[in-house]
Order: C-alpha cells, then structure tokens, then sequence
C-alpha cells in the first residue's frame, strides 16, 4: 500500500466579481502585459542573462545568482539616475553614486555569506519537512548522516530514498515533493536577500556610508 504524502487543502473561492477591486484587477493585468510586451523580452534575450543561465543551469545556486544579477541591475539603476540628477552638484552625486555601489557590493556579500552560513541548518529543516510528508521520523537523522558522509544535497537524498521503497511513494507524490523541496531552497534564498537589502543594510550601512560621503564633501570644500 502505497503511502499518500501529507497534502494541505486549498481554498475555493467562488464568490461573485468584486466591484471595489475589479478596476484594480484590470490595471494590474495591463501592467503584466505590459511588462511581458515590452521589459521581459529584453531581459531575457539579453546576452549577458543567456550566458548566466547556461553556466548556471546545473547549479543549485541559479536562483540565486539571478537575485543578485537583479538586485545588481536595480542599484545600478539607481546610481545611474543619481549620476543624472540635475538637482545636486558634481561631487554630491558622484559622492551618493559610489556609495549607492558600495553598498550593493556589501549588501551582496552578506547575502551570499549568510547563504553559505545558513545551507545546513536550512537544509535539516528541509530534511524535517520531507521526513514528515513521509511519514518517516527517522527521515531527517538519516540524511544528516548520510550528508557528513558523502555531502548529499536533500533533494538527491530524498530521491534516493524513495527509489528505494517504490512499493510505498508513488512516483507523482515524490515528483511534487521534490518540487516542494526546491521551492524551499528558493524561498530561503530569497528572505535572505530581502532580508539582507531591504532590512539589514539599510539600517546599519547606509547612514554610515553617508556620513562619511558627507565628511568626504565637506573635507574637499574646505581644501
């Protein structure tokens, strides 16, 4: 007898059209359509995204070197419209731009390091996770065993471990488990970075960096 993996029910909605948010609604698809007309195409056909992807599309970091090249071309955005601020002078811009990718290089740094630091305790919580949809508490203790030994990734243990009980987990359950999985490597990826650029730096990075920007202005008027 097969095994089914935990499955958690989903909502139906089936109430009528909103008349609040239906304006709502259509604006946004037209921003969707929007953006898939005439900004998708040129992020995806751009040469530089096409060679990242194809030296990354064994990795398991994909996702996240896509976070960085993203975060890497908002803050160059930023520094470019910084350098054509016609409102500040020479050096107040140049001054803002540099640290605006000073704080990108520290910023990706630290998201990267902490993804790093973070891989294997994320990983056992993972290894719990999947030990649970089946139904196996000794799931998690096993991999963190067979992880020392040979550095097996989660999702290649979680297949292994599957294949060899095919009388029990269902090929289908064990394909949406995988995908579950490596949607769990995504997610803490992503918070990290989120984290990192929207919280962290912010706070401890920037004020500093503009203080010095400051003093660095104030220092060249004087001279």
């Amino acid at each position: 007898m097969k095994v089914v993996l935990n499955q958690y029910n989903q909502p139906n909605f089936t109430g009528g059209e909103s008349k609040f948010f239906r304006p709502v609604e259509r604006a946004y698809d037209k921003l969707c359509e929007s953006a898939a007309k005439n900004i998708t195409p040129k992020l995806i056909k751009n040469k530089q995204i096409q060679w990242l992807a194809q030296k990354t599309q064994n990795s398991r970091k994909q996702f996240t070197h896509l976070l960085a090249v993203g975060s890497t071309i908002t803050s160059g955005m930023y520094a470019y419209k910084t350098l054509n601020n016609k409102h500040l002078d020479k050096d107040r811009r140049q001054t803002l731009a540099i640290n605006q990718l000073l704080t990108l290089g520290v910023s990706l740094t630290c998201s990267y390091t902490a993804e790093g630091a973070l891989a294997k305790w994320w990983e056992g919580v993972t290894a719990k996770y999947a030990g649970i949809q089946l139904e196996d508490k000794n799931f998690a203790g096993e991999f963190v065993k067979e992880r020392a030994k040979s550095k097996m990734h989660i999702a290649k243990y979680t297949a292994k471990y599957a294949a060899s009980k095919p009388e029990k987990y269902s090929e289908e359950a064990i394909k949406k488990l995988l995908t579950k999985i490596d949607g769990m490597d995504k997610i803490k990826s992503a918070l990290i970075f989120g984290f990192i650029f929207r919280y962290i730096v912010p706070v401890a990075i920037v004020p500093v960096a503009n203080r010095l920007g400051d003093k660095y202005l104030e220092y060249k008027k004087n001279k």
